[in-house]
Protein backbone atom coordinates (compact mmCIF):
# COMPACT_ATOMS: atom_id res chain seq x y z
CA UNK A 1 0.00 0.00 0.00
CA UNK A 2 1.52 3.28 -0.61
CA UNK A 3 1.89 6.07 1.89
CA UNK A 4 -0.69 8.22 -0.18
CA UNK A 5 -3.26 5.56 0.60
CA UNK A 6 -2.03 5.14 4.11
CA UNK A 7 -2.81 8.99 4.94
CA UNK A 8 -6.11 8.82 2.78
CA UNK A 9 -7.57 5.39 4.91
CA UNK A 10 -6.22 6.60 8.22
CA UNK A 11 -8.30 10.30 7.80
CA UNK A 12 -11.04 7.84 6.98
CA UNK A 13 -10.59 5.55 9.57
CA UNK A 14 -11.14 8.45 11.80
CA UNK A 15 -13.92 9.83 10.08
CA UNK A 16 -16.09 6.22 9.98
CA UNK A 17 -15.39 6.51 13.75
CA UNK A 18 -17.60 9.32 13.66
CA UNK A 19 -19.73 8.87 11.11
CA UNK A 20 -20.30 4.95 12.10
CA UNK A 21 -22.34 6.01 15.41
CA UNK A 22 -25.42 6.27 13.76
CA UNK A 23 -25.27 2.85 12.68
CA UNK A 24 -24.44 0.82 15.47
CA UNK A 25 -27.22 -1.53 15.17
CA UNK A 26 -27.38 -4.95 13.59
CA UNK A 27 -29.36 -6.24 10.32
CA UNK A 28 -29.40 -3.11 8.01
CA UNK A 29 -27.68 -2.34 4.14
CA UNK A 30 -28.17 0.63 2.59
CA UNK A 31 -26.53 2.26 -0.51
CA UNK A 32 -25.47 6.05 -0.32
CA UNK A 33 -24.81 7.96 -3.70
CA UNK A 34 -22.09 10.26 -3.28
CA UNK A 35 -20.81 12.65 -6.13
CA UNK A 36 -18.05 14.98 -6.11
CA UNK A 37 -17.25 18.03 -8.11
CA UNK A 38 -14.17 19.35 -8.97
CA UNK A 39 -12.39 21.36 -6.56
CA UNK A 40 -11.30 24.09 -9.40
CA UNK A 41 -7.75 25.30 -9.13
CA UNK A 42 -5.95 25.78 -6.19
CA UNK A 43 -4.54 29.36 -5.52
CA UNK A 44 -1.06 29.41 -6.86
CA UNK A 45 -1.09 27.37 -9.64
CA UNK A 46 0.41 27.98 -12.90
CA UNK A 47 -1.81 29.38 -15.89
CA UNK A 48 -0.41 27.92 -18.54
CA UNK A 49 -1.36 24.01 -16.99
CA UNK A 50 -1.73 21.44 -19.58
CA UNK A 51 -5.63 20.88 -20.60
CA UNK A 52 -5.82 17.70 -18.53
CA UNK A 53 -4.10 18.87 -15.54
CA UNK A 54 -6.97 21.64 -15.16
CA UNK A 55 -9.61 19.00 -16.54
CA UNK A 56 -8.79 16.56 -13.62
CA UNK A 57 -9.25 19.47 -11.18
CA UNK A 58 -12.77 20.14 -12.65
CA UNK A 59 -13.58 16.91 -13.41
CA UNK A 60 -17.29 15.50 -11.40
CA UNK A 61 -17.13 11.89 -10.18
CA UNK A 62 -20.22 9.39 -8.91
CA UNK A 63 -20.08 6.18 -7.13
CA UNK A 64 -21.90 3.98 -4.61
CA UNK A 65 -21.08 3.77 -1.56
CA UNK A 66 -21.96 0.68 0.48
CA UNK A 67 -23.05 0.34 4.07
CA UNK A 68 -23.68 -2.67 6.63
CA UNK A 69 -24.37 -2.67 9.90
CA UNK A 70 -24.47 -6.13 12.16
CA UNK A 71 -24.26 -7.11 15.50
CA UNK A 72 -20.46 -7.77 15.07
CA UNK A 73 -19.90 -4.46 12.94
CA UNK A 74 -19.88 -2.31 10.86
CA UNK A 75 -18.46 -2.30 7.14
CA UNK A 76 -18.32 0.57 3.93
CA UNK A 77 -17.33 -0.09 1.14
CA UNK A 78 -16.71 2.32 -1.71
CA UNK A 79 -15.07 0.35 -4.53
CA UNK A 80 -11.57 1.03 -3.94
CA UNK A 81 -11.02 0.82 0.26
CA UNK A 82 -13.11 -1.04 2.49
CA UNK A 83 -13.61 -0.09 6.28
CA UNK A 84 -14.74 -2.19 8.60
CA UNK A 85 -15.38 -1.08 12.64
CA UNK A 86 -15.59 -4.05 14.90
CA UNK A 87 -17.12 -3.48 18.40
CA UNK A 88 -16.22 -6.09 20.53
CA UNK A 89 -12.32 -4.84 20.33
CA UNK A 90 -13.16 -1.44 19.42
CA UNK A 91 -10.63 -2.25 16.37
CA UNK A 92 -11.09 0.07 12.82
CA UNK A 93 -9.53 -1.78 9.76
CA UNK A 94 -8.73 -0.61 6.67
CA UNK A 95 -8.43 -2.99 4.25
CA UNK A 96 -6.99 -2.12 0.35
CA UNK A 97 -8.48 -4.89 -2.13
CA UNK A 98 -6.12 -4.43 -5.00
CA UNK A 99 -3.55 -5.23 -3.22
CA UNK A 100 -4.99 -7.45 -0.21
CA UNK A 101 -3.18 -5.76 2.69
CA UNK A 102 -4.83 -3.85 5.68
CA UNK A 103 -3.95 -2.09 9.00
CA UNK A 104 -5.98 -1.98 11.84
CA UNK A 105 -6.56 1.09 14.18
CA UNK A 106 -6.83 0.60 17.84
CA UNK A 107 -9.74 3.08 18.79
CA UNK A 108 -9.45 2.64 22.50
CA UNK A 109 -5.47 3.58 22.66
CA UNK A 110 -5.46 5.88 19.74
CA UNK A 111 -5.00 9.27 21.68
CA UNK A 112 -1.87 7.30 23.79
CA UNK A 113 -0.47 5.75 20.58
CA UNK A 114 -0.92 8.79 18.39
CA UNK A 115 -0.49 12.13 20.56
CA UNK A 116 -0.80 14.25 17.31
CA UNK A 117 -4.06 12.55 16.39
CA UNK A 118 -5.73 13.25 19.70
CA UNK A 119 -4.95 17.07 19.71
CA UNK A 120 -6.36 16.76 16.42
CA UNK A 121 -9.00 15.44 17.53
CA UNK A 122 -9.40 17.95 20.76
CA UNK A 123 -9.19 20.69 17.50
CA UNK A 124 -11.25 19.14 15.73
CA UNK A 125 -14.02 19.39 18.13
CA UNK A 126 -13.57 22.89 19.19
CA UNK A 127 -14.19 23.75 15.49
CA UNK A 128 -17.74 21.89 14.99
CA UNK A 129 -20.88 23.99 14.91
CA UNK A 130 -24.52 22.49 14.63
CA UNK A 131 -27.14 24.71 13.83
CA UNK A 132 -30.84 23.43 12.87
CA UNK A 133 -33.50 25.22 11.20
CA UNK A 134 -37.06 24.64 10.13
CA UNK A 135 -36.53 24.18 6.59
CA UNK A 136 -37.77 20.98 5.51
CA UNK A 137 -37.71 19.23 2.21
CA UNK A 138 -38.76 16.45 0.45
CA UNK A 139 -35.47 13.85 -0.50
CA UNK A 140 -35.43 10.11 -1.33
CA UNK A 141 -39.01 10.04 -0.28
CA UNK A 142 -37.85 10.92 3.89
CA UNK A 143 -38.96 14.54 4.92
CA UNK A 144 -35.71 15.93 5.85
CA UNK A 145 -34.51 19.21 8.15
CA UNK A 146 -32.06 20.92 7.18
CA UNK A 147 -29.07 21.45 9.68
CA UNK A 148 -25.77 23.52 8.96
CA UNK A 149 -22.44 21.98 9.89
CA UNK A 150 -19.08 23.83 10.37
CA UNK A 151 -15.85 22.81 10.77
CA UNK A 152 -12.13 23.04 10.34
CA UNK A 153 -12.61 19.92 7.45
CA UNK A 154 -15.23 21.84 5.65
CA UNK A 155 -18.52 23.07 5.60
CA UNK A 156 -21.59 21.94 4.50
CA UNK A 157 -25.69 20.78 5.42
CA UNK A 158 -27.34 17.74 6.93
CA UNK A 159 -30.81 17.01 5.75
CA UNK A 160 -32.12 14.24 8.64
CA UNK A 161 -35.15 12.57 8.62
CA UNK A 162 -36.44 10.60 11.43
CA UNK A 163 -38.87 8.93 8.71
CA UNK A 164 -36.55 6.55 8.20
CA UNK A 165 -37.19 2.91 9.95
CA UNK A 166 -34.22 2.19 10.98
CA UNK A 167 -33.41 5.35 12.65
CA UNK A 168 -34.64 5.01 16.27
CA UNK A 169 -32.79 1.67 16.96
CA UNK A 170 -29.59 3.00 15.04
CA UNK A 171 -29.77 6.26 17.36
CA UNK A 172 -30.05 4.23 20.92
CA UNK A 173 -27.10 1.90 19.99
CA UNK A 174 -24.93 4.73 18.57
CA UNK A 175 -25.67 6.62 22.41
CA UNK A 176 -24.47 3.58 23.91
CA UNK A 177 -21.63 3.18 21.75
CA UNK A 178 -20.70 6.97 22.55
CA UNK A 179 -21.10 6.37 26.30
CA UNK A 180 -18.30 2.93 25.72
CA UNK A 181 -15.92 5.34 23.19
CA UNK A 182 -16.04 7.82 26.41
CA UNK A 183 -13.58 5.69 28.22
CA UNK A 184 -10.79 6.77 25.89
CA UNK A 185 -9.88 10.10 26.39
CA UNK A 186 -9.30 11.22 23.01
CA UNK A 187 -13.22 10.68 22.02
CA UNK A 188 -14.11 11.78 25.83
CA UNK A 189 -12.79 15.34 25.00
CA UNK A 190 -15.04 15.39 21.58
CA UNK A 191 -18.39 14.20 23.35
CA UNK A 192 -19.64 12.36 20.57
CA UNK A 193 -22.98 11.91 22.49
CA UNK A 194 -23.09 15.66 22.23
CA UNK A 195 -22.39 15.72 18.37
CA UNK A 196 -25.17 13.06 17.57
CA UNK A 197 -28.06 14.23 19.70
CA UNK A 198 -27.49 17.61 17.96
CA UNK A 199 -28.78 16.06 14.42
CA UNK A 200 -32.03 14.39 15.14
CA UNK A 201 -32.31 11.79 12.12
CA UNK A 202 -30.89 9.73 9.85
CA UNK A 203 -28.66 11.70 7.46
CA UNK A 204 -30.77 10.95 3.84
CA UNK A 205 -28.44 13.59 2.21
CA UNK A 206 -25.32 15.29 3.39
CA UNK A 207 -23.34 18.15 1.34
CA UNK A 208 -20.06 18.92 2.51
CA UNK A 209 -17.23 21.53 0.88
CA UNK A 210 -13.48 21.10 1.71
CA UNK A 211 -10.70 22.85 -0.47
CA UNK A 212 -13.25 24.07 -2.67
CA UNK A 213 -14.80 20.77 -4.07
CA UNK A 214 -18.15 19.69 -3.55
CA UNK A 215 -19.09 16.32 -1.96
CA UNK A 216 -22.94 15.57 -2.17
CA UNK A 217 -24.50 12.12 -0.37
CA UNK A 218 -27.59 10.98 -0.82
CA UNK A 219 -29.38 7.75 0.43
CA UNK A 220 -30.82 5.65 -2.45
CA UNK A 221 -31.61 2.54 -0.54
CA UNK A 222 -32.06 1.14 2.92
CA UNK A 223 -33.10 -2.19 4.24
CA UNK A 224 -32.81 -4.38 7.30
CA UNK A 225 -31.44 -7.85 6.32
CA UNK A 226 -29.39 -10.94 7.61
CA UNK A 227 -26.09 -10.54 7.53
CA UNK A 228 -23.06 -12.64 6.88
CA UNK A 229 -20.50 -12.97 9.93
CA UNK A 230 -17.64 -12.50 7.16
CA UNK A 231 -18.77 -8.88 6.37
CA UNK A 232 -17.02 -7.99 9.77
CA UNK A 233 -13.86 -10.21 9.22
CA UNK A 234 -10.49 -9.76 6.95
CA UNK A 235 -10.32 -12.24 4.54
CA UNK A 236 -7.98 -14.77 4.09
CA UNK A 237 -4.71 -14.37 2.98
CA UNK A 238 -4.56 -10.75 3.05
CA UNK A 239 -1.27 -9.25 4.99
CA UNK A 240 -1.17 -6.98 7.67
CA UNK A 241 0.93 -3.77 7.51
CA UNK A 242 1.78 -1.48 10.51
CA UNK A 243 -0.45 1.61 11.08
CA UNK A 244 2.08 4.86 9.95
CA UNK A 245 2.89 7.24 12.19
CA UNK A 246 1.72 10.69 12.45
CA UNK A 247 5.03 12.92 12.65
Amino acid sequence: MTRKKWMIALAAAGWLTLAALPAAYGGYYWEMIEVQEGMGMPEGMPANLPQAVKDQFARTTERTVRHYAGDDGYRTEDGEMIMIMDYRTMTVFSIDPGEKTYFRVDIQNLGQDQPVVGEMARVMKQSITITPSDEVRKIAGYACRKYTVSSMMGNGEYWASKEVKAYPYLKSSAEKMGRAMAANPMFAQMNLGDLISRIEGFPVRTMMNVMGATTTVTLKHIESRDLDKALFQIPAGYAEESMPAFE
